[in-house]
């Protein structure tokens, strides 16, 4: 099956706003208010786009963004266990949808 035009738009428009929150919020800071902004932007494109996809790709980027800023604190994180968590939650929202 051939994408069409109307797919693809709204494929790049997906792309771009994952692409532009996980370059915004690369390493994570240590304030409520960063934090907060990042909920706010996380609802904002998850309303946008209304999509399990795209809200599983805004968790991963958390849970990235949240392992990043450990690690540069000098806190230990055990990646095993962090992609572990992420896999549970994805497997439970495909749970959910079905």
């Amino acid at each position: 099956m051939k994408i069409n035009k109307d797919d693809l738009e709204r494929e790049r428009e997906i792309q771009q706003d994952l692409w532009n929150f996980r370059r915004n919020n690369y390493y994570g800071e240590d304030s409520d208010a960063f934090w907060d902004a990042l909920c706010d932007e996380v609802n904002r494109i998850s309303e946008k786009h209304h999509s399990l996809y795209v809200d599983n790709m805004l968790l991963v980027c958390i849970e990235d963004i949240e392992a990043r800023f450990n690690k540069s604190h000098g806190r230990s994180v055990n990646e095993l266990e962090h992609f572990r968590h992420i896999f549970h939650v994805l497997e439970r929202d495909r749970k959910d949808e079905s």
